[in-house]
């Protein structure tokens, strides 16, 4: 994924992930036939790499913790259940904080006027695959060290927010007096609100209705509000100060992934299921994918790699991934020496206009799935063959 590898589709503690098995201990049926030695893998690498324990990939995982946490929008409305933002960072640290059009913040803005985050969590929806047909909402979660960072940083965001997009009147929540919110120019509704140590950003719009009314607006924001609350009853925070001392690679699942070269717009990880479906595009499907194939984990980095039941689940899942593609992209030839590999190249006008990479290949290995994506056919080929070197590595 040069850019959104996770194109289709696509916590407790990630120390407590029902995973039981490292790679390739799942007994089901063997890979095909691949002479690995003439497989052109380019310069990429294709030996397993070590993750290092740091405070930083902890506070990822803690990130990626919270999102175990975080409702998925379909379980608020189930009809939202599109995503075309499938490249944009869903786990927030300070290193890696929300997407600066997000609303939220960037950069700069973490390191100096907004201090303490410890991590966050993103979501959004849409009703339809076109966003102008249809109401959208965009949440993102965020945990400071104390309740008085989160209010300060509640106010100062705020401000920001509303001089890009100037307010023209306010609303209120039902049931949540506290909260700020306020009607854009263009008739959206964006609300914040801290409890305790979190903060909570909401934006919604439906710009079909006509006259735009914000009460329904409103009443939906009450709904992902209240989801969220009860959600967050059964997270249980790391301590700042025992973020380095999380998990960083449950069974050395990221360490198979292609590490990326540079800097990257979505944060390397290791996902439980329900975290994963908030970075793929269509969290219905996908979820069913999931289900049917026992999915228990997914890594992302510069490839994503998917781990489920056993080889005819890894298959069901490839043909799921290409299946939910036929709208936008067309099949391609495999890489050389890769007959089973699925790749895709984006049509020229496809129904749903997305962010993900123009090329795409899902490879089955075993019980595990990888996906790559470039912008040239050659550079995909030479990343399926290093992403099957090192899901095949010590097998």
């Amino acid at each position: 994924m040069k850019s959104a590898r996770i194109a289709f589709g696509g916590v407790l503690l990630v120390a407590a992930l029902t995973i039981t098995s490292g790679c390739g201990e799942s007994g089901s049926t063997a890979p095909p036939a691949v002479d690995i030695s003439k497989l052109d893998s380019g310069n990429y690498p294709t030996t397993p790499r070590t993750i290092e324990q740091s405070e930083e990939q902890g506070a990822i995982q803690e990130a990626l913790s919270l999102g175990e946490h975080v409702p998925l929008l379909m379980d608020v409305d189930s009809r939202m259940v599109f995503n075309i933002t499938r490249s944009g960072n869903r786990a927030f640290t300070q290193k890696h904080p929300p997407p600066a059009n997000s609303g939220v913040g960037n950069v700069e803005e973490f390191f100096g006027p907004v201090p303490g985050l410890i991590a966050g969590f993103g979501t959004y929806a849409q009703r339809r695959q076109e966003f102008s047909l249809g109401s959208s909402v965009e949440m993102a979660i965020l945990r400071f060290s104390t309740a008085d960072q989160a209010s300060a940083a509640m106010n100062y965001l705020a401000a920001e927010d509303d001089k890009e997009y100037p307010s023209k009147a306010t609303a209120t929540i039902p049931g949540y007096p506290q909260a700020r919110t306020r009607v854009s120019e263009l008739d959206s509704l964006t609300t914040w609100l801290t409890r305790g140590e979190y903060l909570l950003r909401i934006w919604t719009n439906n710009p079909l209705a006509t006259p735009p009314d914000p009460v329904p607006l409103a009443e939906f924001t009450k709904r992902v509000l209240d989801k969220q609350f009860e959600m967050l009853r059964d997270y249980r925070p790391t301590p700042p100060d025992k973020l380095a001392e999380l998990p960083v690679d449950v069974d050395g699942l990221l360490g198979r992934t292609i590490p990326s070269k540079a800097a990257i717009n979505w944060t390397p990880g290791v996902y439980t299921p329900h975290a994963a479906l908030h970075v793929h595009g269509r969290s219905d499907l996908t979820s069913r994918l999931f289900t049917d194939t026992k999915v228990d984990a997914f890594a992302l980095d510069d490839s994503g790699v998917y781990r489920t039941a056993d080889a005819a689940a890894a298959a069901r899942l490839v043909a799921g991934f290409v299946d939910q593609a036929t709208d936008s992209f067309a099949v391609i030839d495999p890489p050389p020496g890769l007959p089973d590999a699925k790749c895709l190249k984006k049509l020229d006008d496809p129904v749903v206009v997305d962010l993900s990479a123009d090329y795409q290949c899902y490879i089955a290995f075993d019980r595990y799935v990888g996906n790559v994506g470039a912008s040239q056919v050659q550079d995909l080929y030479q990343q399926a063959a290093a992403q099957y070197k090192l899901l095949a590595a010590g097998h």
